[in-house]
């Protein structure tokens, strides 16, 4: 994720919810961001879809390193 300190500082006193893509390594690279984000007064939560699978497990169910969008067009389908 390239979210840097910089471009984060426009976030500093707002609610902000990451919704990274579906993939187990995107999730805790965000994780692990959040001190640095909390730190620079953001109220940040993430939305974890990836339901606790490991991305082997995703990538059989076919939906690994989706990203929201391809979330609500395949459930339209």
């Amino acid at each position: 994720m390239k979210l840097t300190e910089n471009k984060a500082s426009c976030l500093n006193g707002h609610n902000v919810l990451i919704i990274p893509n579906i993939s187990e390594n995107t999730v805790n690279i965000i994780s692990n961001k959040m001190s640095l984000l909390i730190s620079m007064g953001i109220n940040v939560k993430i939305k974890d879809m990836t339901e606790g699978k490991t991305d082997e497990q995703l990538k059989l169910e076919g939906v690994y390193n989706n990203d929201l969008e391809d979330f609500f067009r395949n459930a339209i389908i």
